[in-house]
C-alpha cells in the first residue's frame, strides 16, 4: 500500500511540475530543471553501532539508497574484517562502488585506496569523499585490475548510480555472476592494468588489506597480482567467489598457499539466501 502510494504522489508531482514549466523553452526548461534537481538530491546518515559517528551518503539513485542502508547488513563479515586493520594499515578496496566500505574504513583512521570503473558509481564514490571529508584518508582511482595491462571495455549491465554485475575485457553480450545472466547494455571505454604492473609503474603504498569484489574477474585479478600477495606485508585478502565454480576455487586456494596466505572464513550473510547469489562467497585469507 505504501510502494502505491509513492507512486502516485510521484506521479501527481510529476504533472505539476510540467504544467509549470510548459511556457518555457527547452533550454530555459533544462536550467530550471537542473537547479532544482541537485537540491533534491537526498543524503543518507548511517549511525556507526556503539560510536557516536555517522557516515553519509550521497543518493541519487534508488540503488545508491540500498547500498547506504545496507551497510552494516549485507556483508557483516567484511565490516567485522575491517575492524581488525591496525592503525597504520593500509587498506585496497577493488570494486569499490560507491564507498561503502572505503568510508566505513576511514571511519575508523584506515587509509584506503578505492578503485572503481564505472564512470558513475566513481562519481558517486567521490562525492561520499568530499561529503565526509575524507580526501586525506581515501584516493579513489578509476581503475579496472586484470591480468595484464591493455585497452579493453567495461562492460555495463546498467548504467544505474550504485549499479553492479560489471566485466572488464572484451566485448560481451552477457555476464553470468551466480545463478543470475544479465544482458550488457553500454561497453564503456577503460584501460586495464595488473595490481603488479601498476605498484611497479606508480610506486603508490602497497595494501596490508585487499579485497577483491569485481562480480566477474576475480581469478584475472589474481593472476595479475602473485607479487603482491607474497609479500609479508600483505597480511589479508578478502575476495568475493561462487562457491559452485570449484576451478576458480581451486585456482585461489592454490595461489593463496603459495603465498603464504591460509584460508581464515568463508562466510555470506543470510541476505545471500535463498536469491540469485546464494552460491557467492567472501573467501578470506590470513596470512597470520
Amino acid at each position: 500500500m505504501k510502494k502505491h502510494f509513492i507512486i502516485i504522489y510521484t506521479k501527481i508531482i510529476q504533472i505539476i511540475i510540467k504544467l509549470f514549466l510548459f511556457p518555457f523553452s527547452k533550454t530555459k526548461k533544462a536550467k530550471l530543471l537542473s537547479g532544482w534537481l541537485v537540491g533534491f538530491i537526498p543524503k543518507i546518515s548511517i549511525d556507526i553501532p556503539n560510536t557516536n559517528d555517522k557516515i553519509i551518503f550521497f543518493c541519487p539513485s534508488n540503488t545508491t539508497v540500498f547500498r547506504a542502508e545496507t551497510l552494516f547488513k549485507k556483508e557483516p563479515e567484511t565490516i567485522k574484517w575491517i575492524k581488525t586493520f591496525e592503525k597504520n594499515d593500509i587498506f585496497w578496496d577493488v570494486g569499490a562502488n560507491v564507498g561503502v566500505f572505503s568510508l566505513f574504513a576511514a571511519s575508523r583512521g584506515i587509509r584506503t585506496f578505492s578503485f572503481e570503473p564505472s564512470s558513475g558509481n566513481y562519481w558517486v564514490l567521490n562525492k561520499n569523499i568530499f561529503i565526509n571529508n575524507y580526501d586525506k584518508l581515501i584516493k579513489a582511482l578509476p581503475v579496472a585490475f586484470s591480468n595484464k595491462s591493455k585497452i579493453g571495455v567495461f562492460n555495463m549491465s546498467d548504467i544505474e548510480l550504485g549499479g553492479a554485475i560489471y566485466l572488464f575485457g572484451e566485448n560481451k553480450n552477457s555476464i553470468e555472476h551466480g545463478s543470475s545472466k544479465k544482458n550488457v547494455c553500454f561497453h564503456q571505454g577503460m584501460i586495464g592494468i595488473s595490481i603488479d604492473d601498476f605498484l611497479y609503474n606508480f610506486k603508490i603504498d602497497p595494501p596490508n588489506h585487499l579485497k577483491i569484489d569485481v562480480d566477474s574477474i576475480e581469478i584475472q585479478i589474481i593472476k595479475g597480482a602473485h607479487k603482491l600477495l607474497k609479500e609479508e606485508t600483505t597480511k589479508s585478502v578478502m575476495i568475493e567467489l561462487d562457491s559452485n565454480n570449484r576451478e576458480d576455487i581451486n585456482y585461489v586456494s592454490k595461489i593463496m598457499g603459495k603465498s603464504g596466505l591460509k584460508l581464515a572464513e568463508k562466510k555470506h550473510s543470510e541476505y545471500y539466501t535463498p536469491n540469485e547469489f546464494n552460491s557467492i562467497y567472501n573467501y578470506l585469507f590470513s596470512r597470520y
